[in-house]
């Protein structure tokens, strides 16, 4: 994709963003040894890596989840960690059609706010979301909704400091809750309602703010353990 702004006084590009994905330049030279886009004062290269079912894009100065190339339909993982991705949208994975993705990695950016049914169109292969590291405040009750298939949820080392009732209510699969050094101060008797239908779960709280535990706060994951 190429984009240009342009400024018709300088005849020179405001802003570029260049997507180079699924090539195969060895390197981003030009004749001469002069590099081929010195002229553009403003440019994004973003060098997308497609390895075994993979698209990696870790460290790539990012604060968008970019655009996904049109054979999409085959990626498993998504690594978008590493970034500056304020804001996850919601519809973003309707619009790049990829069925089978069992792995987000969205790991230390600088994302905020996750929009409510952010990942629903995933509900039918989604079982790993790494959120760890970020500067997310509150869980929504709607903002993992939908994903029965959801196994590992990694929420550690944010600012959170809020979970709705019932935010985890769908997870059924859910086998690992990482919710550690969160600023949590307590839950009611709703917050874990739902929370995973397997034999064992775990849920890390560790190193939080917690100065009160309702008595029937985890009465749902003891029913479903008898």
């Amino acid at each position: 994709m190429y984009k240009n702004t342009h400024n018709s006084k300088t005849h020179t590009p405001m802003c570029i963003q260049l997507l180079f994905g699924i090539n195969k330049m060895p390197k981003l030279i030009s004749s001469g040894h002069i590099c081929a886009f010195l002229h553009l004062f403003f440019i994004t290269l973003v060098i997308m890596d497609v390895q075994a079912n993979t698209l990696n894009m870790e460290n790539k100065n990012l604060a968008d989840i970019p655009s996904i190339p049109i054979d999409s339909t085959s990626y498993k993982t998504l690594r978008f960690g590493y970034n500056e991705i304020f804001m996850i949208p919601s519809g973003y994975f309707t619009e790049a059609d990829m069925p089978d993705v069992e792995k987000i990695f969205l790991n230390d950016n600088n994302s905020e706010y996750i929009s409510d049914n952010a990942f629903f169109e995933l509900e039918q292969s989604l079982e790993e979301i790494h959120l760890q590291r970020n500067n997310l405040e509150k869980v929504t009750m709607l903002m993992f909704a939908g994903l029965f298939r959801l196994e590992k949820l990694y929420l550690n080392e944010n600012y959170i400091h809020l979970i709705e009732p019932q935010s985890f209510l769908d997870l059924e699969k859910l086998k690992e809750l990482q919710l550690n050094k969160n600023v949590l101060g307590n839950f009611t008797a709703e917050t874990f309602d739902g929370f995973g239908e397997v034999y064992y779960s775990s849920i890390h709280l560790d190193d939080n703010g917690l100065n009160m535990i309702w008595p029937e706060a985890f009465l749902s994951t003891a029913k479903r353990g008898r």
